[in-house]
């Protein structure tokens, strides 16, 4: 997006933010739990240097659609991190240096699109037995071996990446 489109869609919606944008801004950390509020709609942190969430952290932003953590060195994220995001719909953690997922991923049962492509040290997904609404799932470039558990249920699943590259 061009910088002069994003600034005036952040400008219309800075009196009644249901966005929060704070990509490339070299963020160390993730913005507090009092930033995420509970009208959020979407949130990217893209392009940021956040290598933790830190234990415990839950935002209560139950009508949150979008999240991108993507490109950030993100290590590992709580489990209790995904428990207030239930109307979560699109999961972007794409090119993160994420090891495992929290088992809380299961229980987003709105998730349509869950990227985890270039995770070169993701080995395993947990169950995606209940996402039953996903229709995009990228474990492109990944270290993951097998399809992950409940793959079977994903019966609206349009589009499955899963190349990766040989040494």
């Amino acid at each position: 997006m061009h910088d002069l489109i994003r600034d005036m869609a952040l400008g219309i919606t800075k009196h009644n933010p249901r966005y929060m944008v704070k990509a490339g801004l070299n963020l160390r950390e993730i913005p507090a739990v009092q930033e995420w509020t509970e009208d959020l709609d979407k949130i990217s942190l893209m392009k940021n240097s956040i290598e933790e969430i830190s234990i415990g952290m839950s935002p209560n932003c139950p009508r949150l659609s979008t999240l991108i953590l993507s490109q950030n060195p993100l290590k590992s994220i709580p489990d209790c991190f995904f428990t207030q995001m239930r109307g979560l719909r699109t999961l972007n953690l794409s090119h993160t240096s994420i090891q495992y997922l929290p088992h809380s991923i299961s229980d987003l049962e709105n998730l349509k699109t869950l990227l985890l492509n270039h995770c070169s040290s993701l080995e395993s997904v947990p169950t995606l037995e209940k996402l039953r609404l996903l229709t995009r799932l990228d474990l492109s470039y990944t270290k993951i071996e097998e399809l992950p558990d409940g793959v079977e249920s994903l019966t609206n699943l349009k589009v499955l990446y899963l190349f990766c590259a040989h040494p």
